[in-house]
């Protein structure tokens, strides 16, 4: 069941991400209040419908069993439901309501918990449990998500449609579409492995590898966390003081630092007893590739932290080639080591990826500061004269 789940993910989750676009976090950092509410909804809506038509399609020509075709549409069809609540959570984040989207997350989280778990073993079929899974985040979006949002009296009175909107849309979707294909390069560095994995040792050691890693998205759901808080003060500060906005990237890096450091102290002391805890004996036997998913996260949390302030700065163009360039040795390494070296070459494909990613992101970020200070400086010498 693990597998076919993780295999759901592994297709589901590119084509999503890639048509998300990041809305969120561009919206989350509109320091200048270029685009409304509307305008990010809508074109979040629009995408989700090209999202879904082509997961319809690939379960129809897909060799997958009905079953499993089934599994992948209630899973996508989960993922745009959290991806237009998604939206809103931008609007509450841009307004540092930190509160309601945690209100909602906590509300989901305890829900999915309880639902999946009592369907899960009351019918022993995943798909009964993933449905299920739809209908808790469904309710969730209307009577949380857009009952909040209706409290922002400003932008819910923001209904009129015109050509200046079609304008704005067009905009909108020329900006955010290099963070479409950055989202969709994430999650196909973390995926391509879990594609060699599955292919080459099967639908049981892909459940065991993705079980493992799926432990540092806690401490990913941490940072995701503080850089989400963190976002739009980050905008402010690079259009307004940019060593005030160096020295909070700063902060952060250290954090995450801080975060990844005590995953790979855990994960080297107290590994074998989590993973039995938290699964079964049989995942206790995998200990070392914990270790090494621990590693890769703290190069993630880093690289996650200084692509946060790449976007609050508006330099997205730089993030493509990144991610391109990370993509590329993840796949070519899956090759080598994967055949040979089973979950640990997966696990060692994703070091590679984090850690590149996070070294070009450093010389990009310092190109940005720098460039960014050498202009205010300018500015201030000619306003002087």
């Amino acid at each position: 069941m693990v597998g076919e789940y993780s295999l759901a993910l592994a297709i589901t989750a590119p084509i999503i991400l890639f048509l998300n676009f990041q809305l969120r976090n561009f919206q989350a950092t509109d320091a200048k209040n270029e685009y409304s509410f509307k305008d990010y909804l809508t074109l979040r809506i629009g995408m989700l419908i090209i999202a879904f038509i082509i997961l319809i399609s690939i379960s129809i020509l897909s060799n997958y069993s009905f079953h499993q075709a089934m599994i992948i549409l209630t899973i996508g069809l989960a993922k745009i439901i959290e991806s237009i609540s998604d939206i809103y959570f931008g609007l509450f984040q841009k307004k540092e309501h930190m509160n309601f989207i945690s209100y909602s997350m906590i509300t989901k989280g305890i829900g999915s918990v309880l639902v999946i778990s009592l369907v899960l073993y009351w019918s022993q079929n995943l798909l009964y449990a993933t449905g299920s899974m739809v209908i808790i985040w469904f309710l969730i979006l209307v009577f949380v998500d857009i009952k909040n949002q209706s409290r922002f009296i400003e932008e819910k009175n923001k209904t009129q449609f015109s050509k200046s909107n079609i304008l704005n849309l067009k905009r909108l979707l020329q900006m955010t579409l290099p963070l479409g294909i950055v989202a969709t390069l994430d999650s196909l560095i973390n995926n391509i492995p879990r594609y060699f994995l599955e292919r080459v040792s099967g639908p049981e050691y892909l459940g065991y590898y993705s079980g493992i890693a799926y432990i540092m998205i806690a401490g990913g759901t941490f940072m995701g966390a503080m850089l989400q808080a963190s976002s739009p003060s980050m905008s402010r500060l690079f259009h307004s003081d940019i060593h005030l906005f160096s020295k909070k990237v700063k902060k952060l890096t250290l954090y995450s630092i801080m975060i990844g450091v005590f995953g790979i102290l855990i994960s080297a002391s107290m590994g074998k007893w989590i993973l039995t805890l938290m699964y079964n004996r049989e995942y206790g036997y995998f200990n070392n590739v914990f270790i090494l998913i621990m590693i890769a996260s703290l190069f993630w949390y880093i690289s996650s932290t200084l692509g946060a302030a790449l976007t609050a700065s508006r330099f997205i163009k730089f993030q493509v080639p990144i991610f391109l360039i990370s993509g590329i040795l993840v796949l070519l390494f899956s090759f080598i080591l994967i055949p040979r070296y089973n979950m640990i070459g997966a696990a060692i494909c994703i070091i590679i990826g984090m850690m590149t990613r996070m070294i070009i992101s450093y010389f990009c970020l310092s190109f940005v500061l720098k460039r960014e200070s050498y202009t205010k400086a300018s500015s201030v010498v000619l306003s002087e004269n």
